[in-house]
């Protein structure tokens, strides 16, 4: 009896344990981010997908400028750059002819942030319609993430071809997408439909975080030196580098990706 209650004991202090490096790991993530990061994981786990290798908040520089990348993947399909966004409320995405800008013509909505009417990138509006102060708020946000993930995946490509072995690449090898976060009180919309996956051109796709193992499962393979980008990426500053060696060590192994529940916005 004493040997069973040492042996509770000592599982109980083990479950805490794993409870508390979980919470310290999760509270030093941004939100979208952790999400993000355990639907990859979960995706590292699957054959088709065991020949990614996936960086986590990667920094580098181009012309001057610092750029922050929450994960750049390099697989057999290319090399991938992705932005997650975590944002409370309503989530309204519009491309095209934006006749539906009248939705917004509402007394109600009160506009905070900048407001770039003709600052767009590929078309395609970002807003997000949040209670502030027990008002009912319409943020028009300065940095449209299609434009800021296109910017970033670009120089990405700009950085990686300085070293001579990818000049002959193509110009568009490295593709990008913005991950939304669909739970903990986020809707997504996109052109007033739900959002799923939308491709904006063949560099830029949209999709919500549920569907980010169906994205890459479609993509077709890419002509890409996996090896030579790893060695290029590995020179990087980056906070973490998952493959199919480590993805289930710690900490990443106390990620459960299907039962995420999180406060806060990013």
């Amino acid at each position: 009896m004493a040997a069973d209650s040492a042996q509770n004991d000592l599982q109980i202090q083990l479950c805490n344990y794993k409870e508390s490096v979980r919470r310290n790991l999760k509270d030093s993530i941004n939100s979208g981010e952790f999400i993000l990061l355990g639907k990859l994981l979960k995706m590292l786990g699957k054959p088709q997908f065991q020949q990614f290798t996936v960086y986590y908040q990667v920094k580098y520089d181009f012309n001057s400028k610092i750029r922050g990348a929450d994960f750049i993947i390099v697989s057999p399909k290319g090399i991938f750059l992705l932005e997650s966004k975590h944002w409370k409320g309503v989530t309204y995405i519009y491309k095209g002819n934006l006749d539906n800008w009248l939705l917004f013509n509402n007394p109600q909505l009160k506009i905070f942030g900048k407001e770039k009417k003709g600052k767009t990138s590929l078309n395609t509006r970002v807003f997000n319609v949040r209670e502030r102060k027990g008002q009912v708020c319409l943020y028009s946000f300065g940095k449209n993430p299609v434009e800021q993930v296109r910017e970033y995946s670009s120089d990405l490509a700009s950085h990686l071809k300085s070293d001579s072995d990818f000049v002959r690449m193509r110009n568009a090898f490295v593709r990008n997408a913005v991950v939304f976060t669909n739970r903990d009180n986020c809707e997504i919309f996109y052109n007033n439909v739900p959002l799923t996956i939308e491709r904006l051109d063949g560099c830029t796709h949209l999709m919500t975080d549920e569907y980010i193992e169906d994205f890459f499962s479609t993509i077709p393979p890419m002509e890409c030196d996996m090896q030579k980008a790893i060695n290029e990426i590995d020179k990087l500053n980056h906070r973490a580098k998952i493959d199919k060696d480590n993805y289930r060590q710690p900490p990443f192994d106390l990620i459960e990706p299907n039962h995420i529940t999180l406060e806060g916005s990013h």
